[in-house]
């Protein structure tokens, strides 16, 4: 495996944690990246969610295609494209 595809994986599985809800432009979804880990009230963190360098090459190799927020049951699912090509992430499901 090489390590641009462990450093594609490693940017992917921290985006599963972004809120992306009505985030269509690739501002919004930068942004989004940027406060992973601020609530709504914090100001931006430096030491939490993507560094500006990293949202940047994120929205440059991926489209948000479609997300689907938290239902009831807790999942969560992101659809996103690179260079043609379609990968599903499903962010977690919480069992009751």
């Amino acid at each position: 495996m090489l390590v641009e595809n462990l450093y594609d994986y490693a940017l992917l599985s921290e985006a599963s944690y972004a809120d992306l809800q009505n985030k269509l432009t690739p501002d919004d979804v930068k942004s989004a990246l940027q406060r992973i880990g601020n609530s709504d009230s914090e100001p931006d963190d430096p030491d939490k969610g993507f560094s500006q360098t990293q949202a940047e090459e994120f929205i440059q190799k991926w489209e948000i295609v479609n997300h689907q927020p938290d239902t009831e049951s807790g999942f969560s699912a992101t659809l996103l494209r690179k260079w043609g090509q379609i990968y599903f992430r499903q962010d977690k499901i919480r069992m009751s």
